[in-house]
């Protein structure tokens, strides 16, 4: 498999990619430095089967809205932190709960986790 990730700020990139060699994990790993919206918008790399959403709380459903049609079927969509900020995951929270496409579970681990599951 291959790992894809965003990190917008330049240091946190920097030291991210550091971690990905001295692991050894540097060519399984790719570390765009892009906003994800860009990143999502020309999306070349196909259907994945993984997306873990730990970003701006108040565009999580724009995140799941843009992410959900490249999740392969029986893929998973994680989001943190769902409990801790529920007031501006709330919009997305509804839509989730709402969608016929996927089957959704809320998990009180640690500041809440949303389990997304593409039908």
């Amino acid at each position: 498999g291959h790992v894809y990730t965003t990190e917008i700020d330049a240091r946190r990139a920097h030291h991210a990619k550091a971690h990905f060699k001295k692991a050894n994990m540097d060519g399984i790993i790719t570390l765009y430095e892009q906003d994800i919206f860009e990143l999502l918008s020309k999306w070349n790399h196909g259907e994945v089967d993984f997306v873990f959403m730990d970003a701006k709380k108040e565009e999580y459903l724009q995140y799941y809205e843009q992410v959900l049609p490249l999740l392969k079927k029986g893929g998973i969509i994680v989001a943190d932190d769902v409990e801790k900020f529920r007031e501006q995951v709330k919009p997305f929270l509804d839509r989730v709960s709402k969608d016929q496409r996927v089957v959704y579970q809320f998990l009180t681990i640690d500041d809440g986790l949303a389990l997304i599951f593409k039908r």
